[in-house]
C-alpha cells in the first residue's frame, strides 16, 4: 500500500470512531442530596396520588371603585345647611351700617372673651336683644358670579331712607362705590387687599359654615379682628372665635329660620412705641357680639345685628364702639340698579 492511500485509510478510521463515540450513551449525572438546615421548615407533604385534586381558592373579587360624587351631598337629618341663593340675573341687598355710636356703660371684658368666649350674665343678655335702631345709611350689593363665587358692593348712600325729596335727589348725585369685594361659595372673603374694617365687615356680614349644621354646632370665621400694627409688639395673645347655630324654628310655606350667635374676641399684651419711639407697656382689644337670623329657604338674612368694640391702652388709648347691621330691602335703589352689571 502506497503511503498516500495509508494515511487516508487512517483518517476514515479516526472518523468512524468519533461517529461510533457519539451515539453511545453518556455517563450518568449523580445529583447529591441536599442537607436542610436544622432550623429549616420541615418540607410539606407529597400529595397522595389517589386522593382527589384540592380545589384552588377562588380569586378575590376586585375592589369596588369610590362612588363618585353627583352633586351637592345630603344632609344629615335634623341639620341643615346655610347657602346665600342670590338670583343668577339678580342680586340680594341690604342696608348696612358700620356706625360709630356712644358707649352705652355696657362691659365687655375682652381678655376674659378672647381667653375662653366668657361673658357676664347681664352683658349676654343685653346682647341677646339687640337690634339696629334706625336705618343704616349703606347700602351693600351681593351679586353672583360665574362658578359660585359672589361680588359685594357697598355704596356709600341710600337715597330710600331720605325722607326730604330735596336732599334724596342731592344724595342720588353722590351715591358712589366705597368699596368692592370678592366671597367664595360659602361668603369667605377673597380679597385681601380691603382696608381691615371693611374686609372685616364682609367676612362677619357674609362668611356661612362650608358643612351643615345643627342646633347646638360651632364654627369659626376667617376674620382678624384687630389687624396689624407695626408700632406694637406682642408677647402674649389670645384668641376666641365662635360662632353658633342657636336654634333652627320652621316658619310659614316651609321655610326654617336659623338663630346665630357670634362671640368674636382679641386680646394682645405687650409694647407699642410713644411719640419719641420709646417702647411703652400697652394692650390691644376688639370684640365682636352679635345675633342674626337667616331664612334658609331663601338663603338671605332677615336681620343681622351686632356690636363691635375696639379697645387700646397705653401711648395711645382708645375705646371706640360700632354698629354692624344688615336689614334686607325689597328693591334697590334707582340709581345703584343702574350702576349694577
Amino acid at each position: 500500500m502506497k503511503t498516500g492511500q495509508a494515511g487516508r485509510l487512517a483518517t476514515a478510521l479516526l472518523l468512524l470512531g468519533a461517529l461510533a463515540g457519539c451515539e453511545s450513551e453518556p455517563p450518568r449525572f449523580e445529583m447529591e442530596p441536599l442537607v436542610r438546615p436544622p432550623d429549616a421548615r420541615p418540607a410539606p407533604a407529597e400529595p397522595d396520588a389517589g386522593a382527589p385534586a384540592q380545589a384552588l381558592p377562588a380569586e378575590a373579587p376586585a375592589p369596588e371603585e369610590d362612588p363618585q360624587p353627583t352633586g351637592e351631598e345630603p344632609i344629615p337629618e335634623g341639620a341643615v345647611r346655610l347657602a346665600w341663593r342670590v338670583p343668577e340675573k339678580g342680586a340680594l341687598a341690604f342696608r348696612a351700617g358700620l356706625e360709630r355710636f356712644p358707649g352705652d356703660g355696657l362691659s365687655i371684658p375682652i381678655p376674659a372673651l378672647a381667653e375662653k368666649g366668657e361673658l357676664p350674665a347681664e352683658t349676654a343678655r343685653r346682647l341677646s336683644g339687640y337690634r339696629p335702631a334706625g336705618p343704616a345709611p349703606q347700602v351693600l350689593v351681593l351679586l353672583p358670579n360665574p362658578g359660585g363665587t359672589f361680588s359685594a358692593r357697598m355704596y356709600g348712600r341710600d337715597t330710600l331712607s331720605v325722607r326730604d325729596p330735596n336732599v334724596a335727589k342731592l344724595a342720588e348725585v353722590e351715591t358712589r362705590v366705597s368699596f368692592k369685594g370678592a366671597l367664595d361659595e360659602h361668603g369667605g372673603v377673597l380679597a385681601y387687599e380691603l382696608p381691615s374694617l371693611q374686609r372685616l365687615a364682609l367676612g362677619l356680614f357674609f362668611e356661612l359654615p362650608a358643612r351643615p349644621v345643627r342646633p347646638g354646632d360651632t364654627w369659626s370665621t376667617d376674620v382678624d379682628l384687630l389687624g396689624l400694627d407695626e408700632g406694637f409688639t406682642a408677647s402674649k395673645t389670645l384668641r376666641w372665635n365662635q360662632v353658633k347655630l342657636v336654634s333652627l324654628a320652621p316658619l310659614a310655606d316651609g321655610e326654617q329660620l336659623a338663630v346665630l350667635e357670634y362671640r368674636l374676641g382679641a386680646h394682645e399684651e405687650g409694647q407699642a412705641l410713644d411719640d419719641e419711639e420709646r417702647p411703652q407697656p400697652a394692650t390691644r382689644g376688639a370684640a365682636f357680639l352679635g345675633r342674626a337670623e337667616f331664612l334658609v329657604k331663601q338663603g338671605t338674612w332677615r336681620v343681622f345685628a351686632g356690636r363691635l368694640v375696639t379697645r387700646l391702652t397705653g401711648p395711645a388709648r382708645l375705646e371706640e364702639h360700632r354698629a354692624l347691621v344688615l336689614t334686607p330691602l325689597d328693591a334697590l335703589p334707582r340709581e345703584i340698579s343702574q350702576d349694577l352689571p
